[in-house]
């Protein structure tokens, strides 16, 4: 049994898009020099291609948390996740690969999918993070469309890091403080992600 996901805001259905076609649409920005969202800095368009190869990466990388295979696979009900995020986006080019593995392990108990965020400030809003439209952002709804949990928009050891550097930002560049950032993902290759999502899972979810 496999879940729907329809996302409506405002009686306007918003516009989903499975991992193939995610990937696909930053093959796209990334040959014709453009990005998605509001912003098309010259920044962003770099940080797209960036993350193209990262993800390209991490799809031949990923090794998952075998406690995690069986949790999902197990589950009683099936799940509709929903991530909201950017092309430009580094911290969703790091989790958003796992996410979209642990969906295609899951053996059709996850149904997942990707939503832009500027294209959607509604349904961000639902999903702030310290009043911040911060991403990636993980939804996790059961068949009904009920929350479950969310997750996002790092694991936690990151986002120490971040807040670390945020108390006192004046002795390290924010340049080189996302090199230190995403040598950290580097190393830690998802395991922390995937620890917090086995407990989010457990405790929220009946198996």
């Amino acid at each position: 049994m496999s879940v729907t996901c329809t996302l409506i805001t405002d009686q306007k259905r918003i516009k989903t898009y499975s991992y193939d076609e995610y990937m696909s649409l930053m093959e796209s920005y990334a040959k014709l020099d453009v990005t998605s969202g509001n912003d098309q800095s010259p920044e962003k368009i770099n940080f797209t291609k960036i993350n193209l190869t990262r993800m390209k990466r991490w799809n031949k990388t990923i090794v998952l948390n075998p406690e995690l295979i069986k949790l999902i696979q197990n589950l009683k009900d099936p799940q509709c996740w929903t991530v909201i995020t950017e092309a430009w986006c580094g911290d969703g080019a790091q989790n958003i690969p796992a996410l979209a593995k642990i969906a295609e392990q899951s053996e059709g108990k996850i149904n997942f999918q990707l939503v832009f965020r500027d294209d959607n400030p509604q349904f961000m809003n639902q999903y702030l993070t310290n009043g911040g439209q911060a991403i990636p952002k993980l939804i996790a709804r059961d068949a009904a469309g009920n929350d479950l949990f969310c997750w996002g928009p790092r694991p936690e050891r990151a986002i120490s890091i971040m807040r670390s550097w945020k108390a006192n930002p004046m002795n390290v560049s924010k340049s080189e403080i996302e090199v230190t950032l995403h040598a950290w993902y580097a190393q830690n290759k998802q395991h922390d992600l995937m620890l917090e999502l086995i407990n989010l899972i457990a405790a929220n979810v009946t198996s």
